[in-house]
């Protein structure tokens, strides 16, 4: 396995804090929260921790014929 671009410990802080944000949104859903995740996550690599992250989301729907 190689080298990590950021050690557990602060992948750890990251989500605790989001989470604990979250924790705070009454109407939080799963669906709304993994995008939410996934912002949160892809901006805090970004801006403080200058890791090139690009926040990819969506779902796949079955097709109605």
């Amino acid at each position: 396995m190689g080298k990590f671009l950021l050690p557990l410990s602060e992948y750890n802080r990251i989500y605790q804090v989001t989470h604990g944000v979250l924790q705070g949104v009454p109407d939080a859903t799963a669906g709304r929260a993994c995008l939410f995740f996934a912002a949160v996550g892809g901006y805090v690599l970004n801006q403080c921790y200058k890791i090139r992250a690009q926040v990819v989301g969506g779902c796949i729907l079955p097709l109605r014929g």
